[in-house]
Parts: C-alpha cells; sequence; structure tokens
C-alpha cells in the first residue's frame, strides 16, 4: 500500500485531486450565486454538483496517465508505467469503486 501512496504522489494524482476538489467547490459557490441572479432553473445547481461528482472518477484516472508540467501535458513515460495494465491494480480498483460511489449517489 505504501508503494501505491508513493505512485501517487510521484505522478502528482494527490495534488491534482486537491485541486480538483477546490476548484469543483469554487464553481458550486459561484453557480449557487450566479444561478438566481440570472433567473436560470435552480436545478442547474445540483446538475453542476453532479456532473462534478461524476467528472472526478475521469479526472483520476487521467491525471494518473498523464503529467501536467511546464511543457504542458504529457504522457508519463516511466518505467512503472511501462508495466502491464492490471485490472487488479489498486488504482483501477479505486477508480471503479468511486466511480460506482458516484453512480449510486447520481
Amino acid at each position: 500500500m505504501l508503494k501505491f501512496i508513493k505512485e501517487l504522489k510521484r505522478r502528482n494524482v494527490l495534488k491534482f485531486v486537491g485541486i480538483y476538489v477546490v476548484s469543483a467547490w469554487i464553481l458550486l459557490q459561484v453557480a449557487d450565486v450566479v444561478v438566481p441572479a440570472a433567473g436560470l432553473p435552480a436545478w442547474l445547481i445540483t446538475f453542476v454538483l453532479y456532473l462534478a461528482i461524476v467528472g472526478f472518477p475521469f479526472a483520476l484516472v487521467l491525471s494518473w496517465m498523464f503529467d501536467l508540467s511546464t511543457k504542458g501535458i504529457e504522457q508519463d513515460r516511466s518505467d512503472a508505467s511501462k508495466q502491464r495494465f492490471r485490472f487488479t491494480s489498486p488504482a483501477f480498483m479505486l477508480t471503479v469503486a468511486l466511480f460506482a460511489g458516484s453512480a449510486y449517489f447520481v
């Protein structure tokens, strides 16, 4: 498990999760203020929340596969990423669990 957490840190997945959560929170706060002021339907705020929840697993997988650097978005080409993808890998199981959980709540 420690090896998996080290790999998450190396690939900056934990940093991306923090950025995603803060960005989604800011987006919800803005939607909460703008939607009533613009006369838009109230369900739009709920839609933004569900969109953020459903988009999280996809963003998590993309942050695992790609690195965001000063050069732009690059595919991770380290030795660890050249390993064959396994459906029993902790990253895959975590992604499936997050997606299933978010789909359940939506």
